[in-house]
């Protein structure tokens, strides 16, 4: 979809991106191979032309940046698709203080964790891997707490939070409740926990409950997985939306 996508260029709304899309240039490289055939103005012609160039060099260099600096957060969904494997979901556990328990990062097929009580460089190893992060109301809590515990942690800073775009697709209430919606699937032990349960299992992990702790990251590891069923879920009800 990234390569789709004309609003990130100066100068073109959404009215005229599907103006493009209508006059069969569907792409950037529509832009150069039917330059002859572009709806507007000389001037503005020209200056899509030449954004078309610059996006394609900055597509070619992987510049993940020069896309999330040029679109609102809303729309960071057509690019995301093309950088899968620099997307990091990510989602912590607290205590009944309100401290980080437990850090999950998904990125590759590979859960990472981190606990309290871990050597930091644990953490900040595990951050450092995506240079995307993903996360359900993660800007508003997660990210928060990581920076307030971890300040000396680099965190990326291209962060796609999808609570604050679900509404947009008809998602609405918490993570469980969406994953309900979709028949989005937990195994049968951590199916029905919440955060509280998650402040229980690590009081008793604890008080020397290993299991607890096992079970603590299942809960967590799902919670991470299923941001990438949802991500992806996300994507393709927005391509849905706008391209019907």
């Amino acid at each position: 979809m990234l390569t789709k996508t004309f609003i990130h260029i100066n100068g073109i709304s959404y009215r005229n991106e599907s103006n493009l899309w209508e006059k069969g240039i569907k792409s950037w490289w529509d832009v150069l191979d039917k330059k002859e055939q572009l709806p507007f103005g000389k001037e503005k012609n020209a200056m899509l032309m030449k954004e078309v160039i610059e996006s394609i060099k900055e597509f070619m260099k992987d510049n993940i940046s020069y896309f999330s600096s040029r679109l609102p957060h809303k729309e960071w969904w057509r690019f995301l698709s093309h950088y899968k494997n620099e997307i990091g979901y990510i989602d912590i556990e607290t205590n009944i203080q309100g401290n980080i328990t437990v850090i999950g990062l998904y990125i590759g097929g590979i859960f990472y964790y981190y606990k309290s009580g871990d050597n930091s460089l644990i953490l900040e190893k595990m951050i450092s891997l995506p240079k995307i992060l993903v996360s359900f109301n993660g800007i508003a809590f997660d990210i928060p707490k990581i920076k307030s515990e971890f300040p000396h942690i680099e965190i990326p800073e291209i962060h796609f939070d999808l609570l604050k775009v679900a509404k947009s697709v008809g998602w609405y209430g918490g993570l469980k409740k969406i994953e309900n919606m979709l028949h989005i699937k937990r195994p049968e032990h951590v199916k029905d926990m919440n955060g509280y349960n998650a402040i229980i299992l690590w009081d008793q992990y604890k008080n020397g409950s290993e299991k607890s702790l096992e079970i603590l990251l299942d809960y967590n590891k799902y919670d991470v997985l299923n941001l990438e069923i949802l991500l992806e879920m996300f994507i393709e009800e927005k391509k849905y939306q706008l391209l019907s």
